[in-house]
């Protein structure tokens, strides 16, 4: 009661034939947690595990939660850095958190449903994104530019866009390019990961990031079983964090979709929102614009 600021050390039990039912922290430590920040003191929560751990019922009692994962022998030095600010953290989410279990399985790249993904009583949509996380400063991505209008299997597509450190400290940012394949011969994951690039800057710093593509990336299993790249129409997102498809799409235009052409579209996405702010790994854009580009059109 008489201390100025709480870190509270919580984590999970994992192992070889050791699956949890529930993804919720076990034991007492959500009790705890709840119970600590009745005091209102300032309270970060430090998470230790290998795995998607449930926040729901507490992120919002607390003021930060900082995910470790298993950090090693050093990892208490890093942990300190980071919670008294002489490191800032720029790590991203690898895998996708849910809201509740019953989301599950929940991962970014999944094939189309042919349904929505809402529920009855809940969202589709993760507490925590993969690719997520916040810093304690904050980026603007802009001015994305393709560094052609047309792409043969052999060429590279490069994605130039705008970094700017808005916000009081110096920090890095990972910028993150996925792809989206509009119309395929077979069924493709809604979006992929496709390249990413760290860039450090200091507060007002702005810097051109550039991320390559090789056509032959976006190569597939046919349904012949063999590695082809299908003309038709892909879109290329580049942000800070995967946001909800709707965000990456909206108000975007691309040619229509053929066998003779495939066109790039490439859109910046991103904005923090709800309590997505509470993880503390890299923080993001405030807008997204797109660009077009046509992959098949040279030989």
């Amino acid at each position: 009661q008489n201390a100025d600021y709480i870190i509270i050390a919580a984590g999970i039990h994992e192992g070889e034939f050791q699956d949890r039912s529930s993804l919720s922290l076990p034991g007492n430590q959500e009790a705890f947690i709840s119970e600590v920040s009745k005091l209102n003191k300032p309270v970060t929560v430090v998470l230790v595990g290998g795995s998607a751990i449930k926040t729901t019922s507490w992120k919002d009692r607390v003021g930060a939660i900082l995910d470790v994962w298993y950090p090693g022998e050093e990892g208490g030095n890093a942990v300190a850095k980071i919670l008294f600010g002489a490191e800032n953290p720029s790590g991203k989410l690898p895998l996708t958190f849910p809201v509740e279990e019953g989301q599950l399985p929940l991962s970014y790249n999944h094939h189309p449903t042919g349904r929505g993904n809402d529920y009855y009583d809940l969202s589709g949509e993760p507490l925590y994104p993969f690719g997520f996380g916040l810093s304690y400063t904050t980026f603007e991505i802009s001015d994305l530019k393709l560094n052609r209008s047309g792409y043969a299997q052999s060429d590279t597509i490069q994605a130039q866009v705008t970094v700017k450190n808005t916000g009081s400290k110096a920090g890095s940012e990972v910028v993150q390019l996925y792809v989206k394949d509009l119309l395929a011969s077979v069924s493709r994951p809604v979006i992929e990961l496709k390249g990413f690039q760290k860039v450090h800057l200091q507060p007002g710093e702005s810097r051109q990031v550039m991320i390559e593509l090789p056509v032959q990336q976006l190569q597939f299993l046919d349904k012949k079983m063999n590695w082809a790249v299908e003309k038709g129409t892909y879109r290329i997102m580049v942000g800070w964090r995967l946001a909800a498809e709707e965000e990456l799409i909206s108000g975007l235009a691309v040619g229509n979709c053929g066998t003779a052409r495939r066109t790039a579209a490439a859109a910046a996405c991103g904005g923090v929102k709800g309590d997505r702010r509470h993880m503390m790994r890299a923080c993001g854009m405030r807008r997204w614009m797109w660009e077009t580009g046509r992959v098949g059109d040279r030989e």
